[in-house]
């Protein structure tokens, strides 16, 4: 076969197949989410919709993936489904000063909450903060750092609001178990207090970083890193919620790569898993069914 005609082949094979790829072992297929529009050769992810799932919230880091300084920071951009096609991303208005990452918007559509270095007036420490917004008649309310117990002198991770109150986030807090560990708190409207450690069936001695919840707790997937030998890398690990206690977490060998795993969330519908996944200096958000977890339930 000569080269033009094996050329021809690969070019018609990725016409017919796009950017999709297989779940190991699965019959699910893995998709780069709106490649060149929201994923392109830079650093994406986090997903955050609103319930209606016609606006999307994301970061995007002009960087290559494991540059964290503070020359890259971090901007929340946002992009709306108008027409049956989703419109060009701009950053978000309550975005682009400072470094700002982690969206989540709360099932109700209620509030919004990020990370940000912004300035705090009570802190004088640059580390990363959970804030958030309330939903008014005229859009966002204006950033607040979340009071409570929630935010130290430390860096603060991805938080994520269940149905029953329960905030959930990941921080490099002292007194933890690892580098970075798993959290609850209790959030009220305004604060969130009760804050507690999600103790050894979750946490390691290594680092647990990007969690999410599904609203109703019956599952929780995170990244973790250095759990195995020789693979710094964070991995996906899930756990499943039994008679109020969450079980010890499982290796998700289905979706992890030699890369970076991280960022998962679900869609507004509960259809769709999205996640971040790193390749070659850039980190694309990618999609898979939701059913990919089933797999594990029972383990």
């Amino acid at each position: 076969m000569s080269m033009m005609s094996l050329k021809r082949i690969i070019i018609f094979l990725l016409s017919v197949f796009g950017t999709s790829s297989a779940v190991q072992g699965q019959n699910m297929a893995v998709d780069v989410f709106l490649p060149d529009l929201v994923s392109t050769n830079i650093i994406e992810y986090y997903t955050a919709f609103t319930p209606d799932g016609n606006k999307l919230y994301f970061v995007r880091r002009n960087a290559e993936w494991g540059d964290f300084s503070d020359k890259t920071p971090g901007h929340i951009y946002t992009t709306e489904y108008i027409a049956g096609k989703w419109q060009r991303p701009q950053m978000a208005s309550f975005s682009g000063e400072y470094s700002d990452g982690a969206p989540f918007i709360s099932g109700d559509g209620k509030y919004f909450f990020f990370t940000s270095k912004r300035p705090r007036e009570d802190k004088r420490t640059e580390d990363t903060d959970i804030w958030f917004m309330t939903q008014t008649s005229s859009g966002w309310s204006t950033p607040e750092p979340l009071s409570g117990t929630i935010n130290s002198k430390k860096t603060e991770f991805s938080p994520v609001l269940t149905d029953s109150g329960n905030l959930y986030f990941a921080s490099m807090r002292e007194g933890g178990l690892g580098q970075g560990d798993i959290y609850v708190c209790k959030f009220d409207g305004m604060r969130c207090n009760q804050t507690q450690n999600l103790g050894g069936q979750i946490n390691s001695p290594t680092g647990e970083w990007n969690v999410f919840v599904d609203r109703a707790e019956t599952y929780m997937i995170f990244e973790a890193s250095g759990r195995i030998s020789g693979k710094d890398n964070g991995d996906f690990y899930i756990s499943f919620r039994q008679n109020g206690i969450w079980q010890k977490a499982i290796y998700m060998d289905v979706l992890n790569t030699e890369g970076s795993d991280l960022a998962a969330r679900l869609s507004p519908d509960g259809k769709t898993l999205y996640f971040a996944q790193s390749t070659r200096g850039e980190v694309d958000i990618k999609s898979v069914s939701i059913e990919v977890i089933e797999q594990y339930r029972n383990k």
